[in-house]
């Protein structure tokens, strides 16, 4: 099939993407009243909520602050925020690779060989579809007002929508699609490479366009994106898509999101060094964030309280005013992710309070105190790093010590003794 551009529509999105640097994010709703302030203690986040019967919330009421990914049938008045889930550049509302054939075969992205489909996760489901398309854009963007505009009993629901998977990184090589003449239109370079430049302005350019959406026809609701910053990949186009968010999920979280292809079991070192930065960033923005924690576990019961100590200080150690946290096994054998449910443990319970210093470095560790005790974490790889306390502390599990050693990649919260 002969080659053939859409210059129009092209030039557009690149237009775009140039203007929207400009621009500098301000919230467009108050935070204090759409997300739980989170100043105090430990405050849990729920990814999605399949896992709870009938989708009942009311026994997460005064244990979660915030679902990212709730079901349209939710019950209850139970949990203040929650996101409404979307898939980014993939088609929410039908799995069939068919029914886009037979309706918008031009909304259809594929690889750069012309003939497969470029599908994510390995998966057969969720077609990909051409976010550069406005028609595209626009029959997501109705698929958010059919949720948003349900009356809802109170404010507490729903926040805004929750949008998965973004990121520049073009990883399922998708490259191009054919226009209803048949000819073959491309997009992308869709090689996989860390930088796709095409790629990253129609992301940028995307998100532009559903923040300038969200204003006209959504005011006061909110835009959640499942976003890893990356500093390989070119800094202007994911800074416009953070400027563009209300909310960021890190998915990955610090515990690699579990993921079996890593030996390590936790981010350390350099990575670990780039996210708590970037955290850091967005509270100094303002900005709320969900951190999600997967740690290798064949179930709940499972996890360690090795585990448990990491996710909590590492999120305490970077907690702002607006910063949730949860912790999921994942079993790499089976390759099974626990999303849905709630699993209370007596660790989230600990009253720290609230903190009163920055993050720090002490004794080779990294520390930050708290009204009620204080959060150690040893970021290293390799080295253990022992350090003396300026008074006795007790850990969360009732041991006091005045001098602790971290092991590589460990964390530790310590309450004042009574």
């Amino acid at each position: 099939m002969k080659n053939s551009m859409k210059p129009d529509h092209r030039s557009r999105t690149i237009s775009l993407h140039a203007a929207v640097l400009l621009l500098a994010w301000m919230p467009s709703i108050s935070l204090g009243e759409t997300f739980p302030d989170t100043t105090e203690n430990i405050h849990l986040g729920l990814t999605f909520d399949y896992g709870m019967p009938k989708h009942d919330l009311t026994p997460l009421a005064g244990r979660v602050d915030y679902i990212w990914g709730a079901s349209p049938d939710f019950k209850g008045r139970a949990v203040p925020s929650m996101h409404h889930y979307m898939p980014f550049e993939r088609d929410a509302k039908r799995d069939t690779l068919a029914w886009l054939q037979a309706n918008h075969p031009d909304w259809i992205v594929y690889q750069a060989d012309r003939k497969t489909v470029a599908w994510s996760f390995g998966s057969t489901h969720s077609v990909p579809i051409d976010i550069t398309n406005p028609e595209v854009v626009a029959y997501q963007l109705q698929e958010a007002a059919e949720f948003l505009a349900r009356p809802v009993a109170d404010r507490t629901c729903p926040t805004g929508i929750a949008f998965d998977n973004l990121g520049f990184r073009n990883s399922w090589h998708r490259a191009g699609h054919f226009d209803r003449q048949g000819n073959w239109v491309p997009l992308f370079a869709g090689t996989g490479v860390a930088k796709d430049p095409l790629y990253e302005q129609a992301v940028a350019a995307w998100s532009q366009n559903v923040r300038q959406h969200f204003k006209e026809h959504f005011p006061g609701k909110t835009i959640s994106i499942n976003f890893t910053y990356q500093p390989a990949v070119t800094e202007a186009p994911q800074r416009t898509l953070m400027d563009n968010a209300d909310f960021i999920l890190w998915e990955g979280g610090f515990s690699w999101g579990g993921s079996k292809a890593l030996e390590s079991r936790f981010i350390t070192d350099a990575k670990w060094q780039d996210r708590v930065q970037w955290l850091e960033s967005l509270n100094q923005q303002g900005k709320p964030f969900f951190i999600v924690n997967e740690v290798k576990a064949a179930g709940h019961d499972a996890i360690t309280p090795a585990q448990v100590q990491w996710v909590l200080a590492n999120y305490l150690l970077v907690k702002g005013a607006h910063s949730y946290m949860s912790i999921y096994p994942y079993d790499p054998v089976a390759d099974k992710q626990f999303y849905g449910g709630f699993n209370d443990r007596p660790e989230y319970h600990a009253a720290i309070g609230h903190a009163v210093s920055p993050r720090q470095t002490f004794q080779n560790a990294q520390r930050r105190d708290y009204s009620n005790g204080l959060v150690l974490v040893n970021p290293s790889g390799t080295n253990t790093v022992a350090v003396t306390l300026p008074r006795p502390y007790a850990d969360l599990y009732g041991k006091t010590f005045t001098q602790i050693t971290l092991e590589p990649a460990s964390g530790v919260v310590l309450l004042n003794r009574k």
